[in-house]
């Protein structure tokens, strides 16, 4: 708690140090709200280097003025952003892991031939923004990713152009205030290994050590030393289905957005 108090703090002796010289980019056009706990979450992820952490605001705020595809006009009242959230393409699992981490489960299941690839990281990335939003422990902790594939198919590859994977992965390892402890991708069919070189290529050697990826066979493997009350039944745990956490997710976040608002 004395921790957390003297970062505050601190945070909020340079918050307007940080806002000018993060405003002062001509790319940053943006409504999203610069405050105290904003900056913050940036602070700790960058383990409170100044350099490096207005490097990061200014490619998190760079990245969405670049890519309004992916950021632009989330409001989750529209049809097609309201169906790809309730297919649960993002989901924060309920509690967190055995270590104060919180887990993210992302599944690629969006039909192709409705559904661009944009929307779907659109919608992922509306579900992230707000699950992290005001979650202290993400920002002290870390995050443990899990990519299920089980879903995946030839044409959902077709999708993914090598510009999409590097935004993607950019928007992991240098924009988003989020410490990335574990990537796990499960439930990886065969043709999706060029998809993972691919990906191996371009992560950061950091990421890349922390990097598993798993077969259908091996899948059990990933969650064997995750406790099982925090797990969907779907992937041997006791904490509801997903079909459940899924509706959680989407009621929170639209109280959540009526309350406080969504760039448009």
């Amino acid at each position: 708690m004395n921790q957390t108090r003297i970062e505050k703090n601190l945070s909020r002796k340079l918050n307007a140090g940080f806002k000018r010289a993060i405003y002062a980019h001509e790319l940053v056009k943006t409504s999203i709200i610069i405050d105290d706990f904003f900056i913050l979450r940036f602070l700790r992820v960058c383990k409170f280097n100044l350099e490096r952490t207005k490097a990061k605001i200014r490619n998190y705020q760079i990245q969405r003025a670049k890519i309004p595809e992916w950021y632009a006009n989330r409001d989750p009242l529209q049809l097609r952003l309201q169906q790809l959230l309730d297919l649960g393409i993002c989901l924060p699992l309920r509690k967190l892991d055995n270590q104060g981490r919180m887990v993210l489960l992302g599944r690629l299941m969006h039909n192709p031939d409705i559904f661009t690839l944009a929307d779907a990281l659109k919608a992922a990335s509306l579900a992230l923004d707000v699950a992290i939003r005001d979650n202290v422990e993400a920002s002290l902790y870390g995050f443990v990713i899990i990519v299920d594939l089980q879903y995946i198919t030839l044409r959902h590859i077709g999708q993914i152009e090598i510009r999409t994977l590097k935004n993607l992965l950019h928007a992991w390892q240098s924009c988003y205030p989020v410490r990335i402890q574990l990537l796990n991708y499960v439930n990886t069919p065969g043709y999706a290994k060029l998809f993972m070189d691919i990906t191996s290529y371009i992560l950061s050697d950091k990421i890349k050590q922390r990097l598993r990826v798993y077969t259908r066979k091996t899948t059990p493997d990933c969650f064997m030393n995750m406790p099982a009350n925090i797990l969907p039944v779907e992937y041997g745990g006791t904490d509801g289905t997903i079909q459940e956490l899924t509706g959680n997710s989407c009621k929170e976040l639209r109280i959540l957005l009526s309350n406080n608002g969504e760039e448009k």
